[in-house]
């Protein structure tokens, strides 16, 4: 994927219709469907190329999990962050 050359991942989870990964530096990046905010970009919007999930700068994220229509990250220091679909 040319929008991660470069990029180190160390961990990958895959939804129904979505992908996020983890990358050395703990950054979450997220793409595919975008229903209900599982993205984590504020929108709905679908997302073709990985995207940096822009709410989590400054957090090491450490790994992330994808579900049908949610998203959970968990950062190094274990705080865990939760987006989308919420019932």
């Amino acid at each position: 994927v040319a929008a991660m050359e470069g990029v180190v991942v160390v961990h990958v989870a895959c939804g129904w219709d979505h992908s996020l990964v983890v990358t050395e530096g703990g950054a979450l990046y997220t793409w595919g469907a975008g229903a209900n905010g599982k993205l984590g970009h504020g929108d709905d919007n679908p997302r073709a190329v990985p995207t940096r999930v822009r709410a989590l700068e400054g957090l090491m994220i450490a790994k992330a999990e994808a579900g049908c229509e949610h998203s959970a990250a968990i950062t190094a220091d274990g705080r865990l962050y939760t987006w989308g679909h919420g019932d």
